[in-house]
């Protein structure tokens, strides 16, 4: 539901759709975990209109086709890996890799100035220094293809690394993004940090 117009209509299909998919998920899957299914839930609704229709259609009554339901369980395994890997991002990297992440996250914090989304830089800037109560703020990096779910899947990283960082399940936080920081890398792929606090 984007628009309070469309609120009658969600009220009416929303439910539908809903148990629809998480069927889809449940039957595709045997991980248990909610932000998976809610980064899948997020996948669906980037489809184009025709095919999302399509989609949710055969999704609802039942018929989805092989290519949809192979389309389903890849874009699960997708987003199950990409959590599977640290928070820092830094998982697995030797040290010459670890130095270039920690460059390339510099670089982002330095870019962090630029109202939208800037290319990479030769030239990493030094990051300013700000006091925040860490032990109420996670920071998480996601790369992806695609702008949105760079930002959609950092956040969820950020928000799962505050919730074990408290120790407590990621519903029962309330949070907001303070930060965010997008750009462009020069393989066009783009990575965006994102910065949450508990309210």
């Amino acid at each position: 539901m984007d628009t309070l117009e469309n609120e009658p209509e969600d009220l009416r299909y929303g439910k539908f759709i809903y148990d629809a998919i998480t069927k889809l998920y449940n039957d595709n899957t045997e991980v248990n975990d909610p932000r998976i299914r809610e980064l899948f839930f997020t996948e669906i609704y980037k489809m184009d209109d025709s095919e999302f229709f399509d989609f949710i259609e055969n999704a609802i009554n039942n018929e989805l086709t092989p290519d949809q339901v192979r389309w389903a369980k890849n874009t699960m395994k997708d987003v199950e890996s990409d959590l599977k890997k640290d928070d820092t991002g830094l998982e697995d990297l030797g040290e010459n890799n670890f130095k270039k992440a920690i460059a390339t996250g510099a670089l982002a914090l330095g870019l962090a100035g630029s109202p939208n989304t800037a290319k990479a830089q030769d030239k990493v800037p030094t990051p300013t220094t700000q006091q925040q109560d860490t032990t109420k703020t996670a920071t998480a990096t996601y790369t992806h293809p695609n702008e949105n779910t760079a930002r959609s899947q950092a956040t969820v990283k950020a928000r799962a690394a505050l919730a074990m960082k408290l120790g407590k399940p990621e519903g029962s936080i309330s949070t907001s993004v303070v930060d965010t920081k997008m750009y462009q890398l020069k393989d066009g792929k783009y990575e965006c940090t994102v910065t949450i606090q508990l309210n």
